[in-house]
Formats: C-alpha cells, structure tokens, sequence
C-alpha cells in the first residue's frame, strides 16, 4: 500500500520536477524533501514537519487532506496485521471452558477414584482436538491466498523402458528462462525491467569509487531509513519481499556507486543528478 512519500516521489517524477527545482519554489532543505520523500518523517524538526509537508503537496498541486487520508488508511492497516489471529485466544479459552465442564460432571458423580483416572486423557483429548482445528484452519487459510497467477513452476519427465533383462531410464526438464535487465531514462531516474529472475531478487548496492554512499529499497527487508556504505562496510544485499512486482531504489548519488539486481550488473552511465537518483524496478 502507498504511503505519502510514494505519492509525493512518483508525481515529482511525473512533473519532471527535481529535488532542487522544489527546494527553489518552497525554501524547504532537499534534505528534507528526500527524508519526506523516504517516508522518514521522524528527520524532520517537529515543528516543521507539518509545514515542509504542505508546501511540498502544493507546489505539486496535491491536496494536504488527501495525503493525510493515504498515512492513516496505511498505518490502520499496518495495524490490523500486527493485532494477530485471534484464533489463539478462542482456543485457550475454549480449553478452560472444557476443564471447567469436566470439573463440575466429576463433583456432581462423586467418583474419586474414576475422575484421577479419566480427566487428564479426557483435557489432553480435548486439547489435541482443538489444536489440529486450528492448525487445519491455518493450512486452509495458506492455501486460500495463493496467487495462482503468479505460480510458475518447471516440470521434468521420465521414461523407463525394460526389455528381457536389461532397463533403461532418461528423463527431460525444460530449462528455465534467461534472466535478463532492460534499462530506460537517464537524469535523475532509471527504469529497469527485470525478466525471468529468480525468486527471491536481491538487490546489492556497493563502493565503486565513492568513500561513502547512502541508499534504500522499498519492498525490501530493510528499514525505511536505509543504509549508509563506507569504510569497512563497502556493500550491501537486500531481498525484496515474496510476490512484490515493483520497488524504487533510492541512491543518495550514483557517483562512485554500483548497483546488481539479481546478480546482473544494473548500467548506470545515463544517471547524471549531481544529488538524488531513483531507479524504478518492474518485475515481470
């Protein structure tokens, strides 16, 4: 799900606007507007975070309600995913609902003797039950939110053959796609089409020359503000997340830097901004 600095980035980019054609209109730091653009909004003064944000959505002619409508839908279901399943909790207390009615039938029998014999297999019981219900229903879940569109998969076949005494057996596999990089633009932004990569896609940013850089990648597993190469840490790899059909790697410069996806070297001679530099990927 987009968040403010996706849509603020995308129109910039839309408008053939550059970080510094901004800070000329709004006097706002490109500091800022980068951090902004990140989703970094804790880099920003408090008290002019608000400010900066407003005058950055007019000069692109963005309304400020609608950007705010974009953060709480995001962080409402950034919410939602980290409340989990309550499944677990029905279990336990369906688990002590059970102890609770078993208690009671042995009171009322009066049978000492039978209830120190039967109750534990009879919890134990109940509570195998509910817990292959549950792992059940997690396992239909998994199975309901697979994306049969996306499922590509290569097959192999054999053959056996046995005549009189003697058997022999080959076997085929179609052989998997080449991977290739189609590169686009120049400037400030690069647009790179990624076919028949191998899942997952890593993406290794490294020193090529520069003593120090900055970059981050969205739908990757690393955080939001990114990560800074220098001495004694020249690179870094990330993978993009599961499924993901696009990411914006963000350089702090492109000067001195290198950039593979998938293992294949990503041409950056076209990236010519003396600051900040996107490179758009498409994932087919």
């Amino acid at each position: 799900m987009k968040r403010i600095g996706d849509v603020l980035r995308e129109t910039r980019v839309k408008q053939g606007l550059t970080l510094e054609d901004i800070y000329k209109k709004t006097r706002v730091p490109q500091a800022y507007l980068l951090a902004m653009e990140l989703n970094n909004f804790e880099a920003l003064p408090k008290d002019e975070e608000e400010q900066a944000l407003s005058r950055y959505a007019e000069i692109l002619n963005l309304d400020f309600d609608y950007l705010m409508q974009i953060e709480r839908e995001y962080q409402a279901e950034r919410s939602s995913l980290m409340l989990g399943d309550e499944t677990a909790l029905t279990l336990a207390e369906a688990t002590k609902q059970t102890e609770r009615r078993f208690k009671e039938r042995s009171s009322r029998t009066g049978s000492k003797d039978q209830n120190l014999s039967y109750y534990p297999l009879i919890i134990l019981g109940t509570i195998a039950s509910l817990i292959l219900v549950f792992v059940l229903y997690m396992i239909l879940q998994q199975v309901t939110s697979i994306d049969s569109s996306e499922s590509s998969s290569s097959f192999s076949s054999s053959h056996v053959v046995t005549s009189g005494t003697s058997s022999q057996q080959t076997s085929s596999s179609t052989e998997s796609p080449t991977p290739t990089l189609s590169v686009e633009g120049g400037g400030e932004t690069l647009t790179v089409t990624a076919k028949n990569m191998s899942q997952p896609i890593t993406i290794e940013v490294s020193l090529d020359g520069a003593s120090e850089a900055w970059f981050s990648v969205t739908n990757a597993d690393i955080d939001e503000a990114g990560i800074i190469l220098g001495e004694g840490y020249p690179s870094h790899t990330v993978t993009l997340q599961d499924g993901v059909s696009n990411a914006v790697i963000s350089l702090g410069s492109a000067d001195g830097v290198s950039v593979k996806i998938g293992g294949q070297a990503v041409d950056l001679s076209s990236l010519s901004a003396t600051d900040a530099s996107y490179i758009t990927l498409n994932i087919e």
